[in-house]
């Protein structure tokens, strides 16, 4: 079944916001940042590839809301930016899991680096590396998720220093996979554990 979002606003951003469906946990948001080609004025095109589309087909449910904030164009998930939305979903939720795609999933990773422990749970998903973390990593959680034939040296090493820093990470290689691992990422068993130990569900229908 279909599900419509709503419009909202996250900090100073529009977003679509799908309201969570399984009852499992009403304290908790997951906050879905989009790749590269959904920037724009049109929150429905965050819609497009991901978490939110497929809750929007119908071939995802998840426990808790779903806020999926749209950037301007041209414009990138600066770490500052990425805290500010975090911070404004924390005065609603007392728990905030950030999943980051291609241009966001470096937006993750930055916001780890330079913020540390800012959200309950961090997952960067096809992401680039530009940062080392230089922040305390005491109380990370991270999951960095790349497709096997986009694999990225430089994150693995990411996740090794958060580790080392005392933060806890671990890194999932989708085995045939590519860049395009938006959706698919979502349902490795590595990543599903995280979230359930945040208290919280995402749950795959056949469409």
């Amino acid at each position: 079944m279909n599900r419509e979002p709503r419009r909202a606003t996250c900090a100073d951003l529009p977003a679509l916001l799908f309201a969570g469906s399984l009852q499992r946990d009403s304290c908790a948001a997951i906050m879905w940042l989009h790749g590269i080609g959904e920037r724009g004025n049109e929150p429905i095109l965050v819609a497009k590839y991901g978490l939110p589309a497929a809750l929007a087909a119908g071939r995802a449910s998840a426990s808790c809301d779903v806020i999926c904030p749209q950037l301007p164009p041209n414009e990138e998930w600066e770490p500052d930016r990425v805290l500010s939305l975090v911070r404004y979903a924390r005065a609603t939720y007392s728990k905030v899991i950030l999943i980051g795609f291609s241009l966001a999933g470096l937006g993750a990773l930055n916001l780890v680096a330079q913020h540390g422990a800012a959200c309950d749970l961090a997952i960067a998903i096809a992401a680039e590396c530009r940062h080392w973390p230089t922040a305390d990593q005491s109380g990370v959680r991270l999951v960095a998720v790349q497709g096997e034939h986009d694999y990225r040296p430089e994150v693995s090493n990411f996740v090794e220093l958060v580790c080392q820093s005392g933060g806890t990470a671990e890194e999932v290689v989708v085995k045939g996979g590519d860049h395009f691992i938006s959706e698919s990422a979502l349902w490795q068993p590595e990543l599903q554990v995280a979230l359930s130990a945040q208290s919280v569900l995402l749950r795959q229908h056949e469409a």
